[in-house]
């Protein structure tokens, strides 16, 4: 927690992940973030305001029945998502990639890094101490 002037400041943290499943997991480790299922939701997340952190994957709704197996951009993934973050004017401090997608976490981490904003790969579960100490992570 970052006190000044009496005030306490909770980094605000938003979670973007298609499965409900790492939803609630998440939500565990990192009380208070808001979370988003899919481009369109991240995207109005974003507008209406600066996030100190953002956690991302980068496969969203590979698996819906709209995506034709052995055809890729069907959909929107991660790496649209930071496109669209990398053009804002408040951007996030940080952001941690959870993706098991390397070439996806790769190609995320470039947009942001190239924008201004760290990034660490973190696959989902593998530490969920990294989520619980998010405002250490922000002031660095």
């Amino acid at each position: 927690l970052e006190i000044a002037r009496g005030l306490i400041h909770h980094p605000k943290v938003l979670f973007l992940d298609d499965k409900p499943v790492r939803h609630e997991l998440f939500t565990t480790w990192c009380h208070g973030a808001d979370h988003c299922y899919g481009y369109d939701d991240c995207v109005k997340l974003l507008r209406l305001g600066k996030y100190d952190v953002v956690s991302l994957d980068h496969d969203l709704g590979e698996e819906d029945e709209l995506c034709i197996p052995g055809i890729t951009n069907k959909y929107q993934t991660g790496t649209d998502v930071a496109k669209f973050i990398a053009k804002l004017v408040q951007k996030p401090n940080m952001a941690s990639l959870h993706t098991y997608n390397a070439m996806g976490a790769i190609s995320m981490a470039s947009i942001l890094n190239a924008a201004g904003i760290k990034t660490m790969r973190v696959p989902f579960g593998f530490d969920k101490t990294i989520y619980s100490h998010l405002t250490e992570l922000v002031k660095s």
